[in-house]
């Protein structure tokens, strides 16, 4: 992936996305052409736009066809959804320290999806307070729907993985060993045809996501 492209209403290029990424493009409102991206990664940055400007900017940058990520100055767990549902691969803080911010192009780059740990937890939290849709009802939902293919512990490490539990949080839950949660999540990745935890989650959620850019199914049939 090339330098990252970074396009927020800041009137000049943030410190710690400079010191993240010396080299990244930067643009100060929407550029009217996006003849130049190339494959580069999207950052949107959230910061002073209005929710019909953000919809827009969103928009624009996700017809590139390229992989955006958005940044917000003030993250929430339904705009984390919102986006991810949209088909950005990653959402995160405008101010993240430069640090993170490389590890956040790291595990995109290698297809996967950012959320970050402590946002995913409030998002999973959030879903499972709200009870099962009615489309859950009907079907059965979450990991159940996957029992064909799945062991009955994989099952049980996926309810809690859904939940957002930590594997310290599951071996003490289940009373196994932490590594032996390991396994059982890489083993659920591989099977689940994910790619994370993020994945992971928001798919044992019923969470459909859009994947531009990969021939792996933005979710998996009901079996």
């Amino acid at each position: 992936m090339k330098t990252p492209i970074f396009i927020s209403s800041a009137p000049h290029i943030l410190p710690n996305w400079k010191q993240a990424f010396p080299h990244a493009v930067f643009y100060c409102g929407l550029p009217r052409q996006f003849d130049d991206f190339d494959d580069s990664l999207i950052f949107v940055d959230y910061m002073n736009l209005r929710s019909d400007d953000k919809r827009q900017w969103l928009d624009a940058c996700l017809a590139t066809g390229r992989k955006v990520f958005v940044l917000s100055p003030t993250p929430n767990l339904h705009e984390a959804i919102d986006v991810i549902k949209d088909g950005a691969i990653g959402y995160g803080h405008t101010l993240s320290a430069a640090t993170l911010m490389q590890e956040m192009v790291l595990v995109v780059s290698h297809g996967g999806l950012w959320i970050g740990n402590k946002l995913l937890k409030r998002v999973m939290a959030a879903l499972n307070q709200k009870g099962p849709s009615s489309q859950q009802k009907q079907n059965k939902g979450g990991v159940e729907r996957f029992g064909g293919i799945l062991s009955q512990r994989e099952v049980a490490v996926g309810k809690l993985v859904a939940t957002g539990a930590t594997n310290a949080e599951i071996s003490s839950a289940l009373d196994i060993k932490e590594r032996t949660v390991k396994s059982h999540i890489t083993s659920l990745f591989d099977k689940l045809e994910v790619r994370n935890r993020v994945e992971l989650s928001l798919l044992l959620n019923n969470i459909e996501i859009s994947r531009p850019n990969s021939d792996i199914p933005s979710k998996l049939p009901a079996l």
